[in-house]
C-alpha cells in the first residue's frame, strides 16, 4: 500500500547535495519505491536557497550547484500550490513558521508522514501530524 510522504526541504536539499546523505536516505524504508512524495511548491525555493548558500560559501562548485538543482527539479515529488494551505498554516502560527507549517498542513491533508532532518520542526509538528526525523 502506498503511504503518502511529505518531504521537507531539509531532506530534499541533503538528498541532492550530499552523496553520503543520499545513501543514508536510500537505505531508509521511506525510499523503497512504494511511497509517493509530496511537498508544497515552496520546496523548490528552499532547496535553491540551500544550494545557493553552499555555492556562496564555496562548499560546492558552480557545476555541482546547477547539477543539484537540476536533480531536485527532476525528483519525483508531487508539488502542491501554497494558496490552499495558507489558512491552515496561519492557524499553526504560535510555534511553527508559515514555511514549516505548509509541510505540516500538507501532511495533515494527506494523513501522511512528514519526514524531515529538522528535529525542532519534528517536535512541534508531532502535535499535528505523523513525523519522522531521518
Amino acid at each position: 500500500m502506498t503511504k503518502e510522504i511529505i518531504i521537507d526541504a531539509s531532506v530534499a536539499a541533503d538528498f541532492v547535495i550530499s552523496v553520503s546523505k543520499r545513501r543514508e536516505f536510500m537505505a531508509c524504508e521511506f525510499f523503497d519505491g512504494t511511497h509517493d512524495f509530496h511537498a508544497p511548491t515552496l520546496i523548490d525555493f528552499e532547496v535553491t536557497s540551500a544550494i545557493r548558500k553552499l555555492l556562496l560559501a564555496r562548499r560546492v562548485s558552480e557545476d555541482e550547484a546547477f547539477m543539484a538543482l537540476e536533480e531536485h527539479l527532476k525528483a519525483p515529488i508531487l508539488r502542491h500550490a501554497a494558496a490552499p494551505l495558507l489558512t491552515r498554516a496561519l492557524r499553526l502560527r504560535e510555534n511553527i513558521s508559515a514555511y514549516d507549517a505548509s509541510y505540516v498542513v500538507l501532511a495533515q491533508a494527506f494523513e501522511g508522514l512528514l519526514i524531515t532532518r529538522d528535529a525542532r520542526l519534528a517536535r512541534v509538528a508531532e502535535r499535528h501530524c505523523a513525523v519522522v526525523v531521518v
